[in-house]
């Protein structure tokens, strides 16, 4: 079988947002396992292209919350996008990064376009990939008993909170590329 993937994990600090950026930006090729140097070149850079560009985005999407967020709160979500490696077999390069570009599309849908600040497509790694780097600012209205408002704030949890939560993910990103005519399947849930 042959299965549609997607991971997530969460950045608090800027010494481990930096790290995560020096893996994108190839800053440093030999701690990447697995790379071909001869095919970095087809490597696509969309949003922020480098660490400055990135944490100034970071700032200034997290200005727009209208609540402070915390001081341990993720400041990002890191979203890998692939399919198992069989899928990517004697598939052209303009068709590999057609299907990455919509796994940023899915990004945008799922997290609002204004939150995605960047996305990495490597296609120099065994297995073609895309990392998509989010502020997850979350929008809600809060309700008292005089008045209900409408406030953002950083809430990584919002997105990702929960086993249940990422199982609909996992759910909702295989429907998504079967929808766009990919023959991906979605992995068993694990069990409790």
């Amino acid at each position: 079988m042959v299965y549609a993937i997607f991971r997530t994990a969460k950045y608090k600090t800027n010494h481990a947002i930096g790290g995560v950026m020096r893996h994108h930006l190839r800053e440093n090729p030999g701690e990447v396992r697995g790379l071909d140097p001869s095919r970095t070149h087809l490597n696509i850079t969309i949003g922020a292209a480098d660490r400055p560009a990135l944490f100034k985005a970071i700032k200034e999407r997290i200005a727009t919350a209208t609540r402070k967020p915390r001081p341990d709160a993720n400041r990002i979500i890191e979203n890998v996008f692939t399919a198992s490696p069989e899928f990517f077999q004697d598939m052209p390069y303009e068709s590999q990064k057609a299907y990455l570009l919509q796994c940023v599309e899915f990004a945008k849908e799922l997290y609002g376009p204004e939150n995605v600040i960047g996305a990495y497509l490597h296609f120099d790694e065994r297995t073609p990939h895309a990392h998509v780097i989010v502020v997850p600012i979350e929008t809600s209205t809060r309700t008292t008993k005089k008045s209900a408002r409408q406030v953002t704030t950083l809430n990584a949890g919002f997105y990702l909170g929960g086993a249940g939560k990422c199982i609909e993910l996992q759910t909702r990103f295989a429907e998504f590329v079967q929808k766009n005519g990919h023959e991906l399947e979605r992995g068993q849930p694990k069990k409790d």
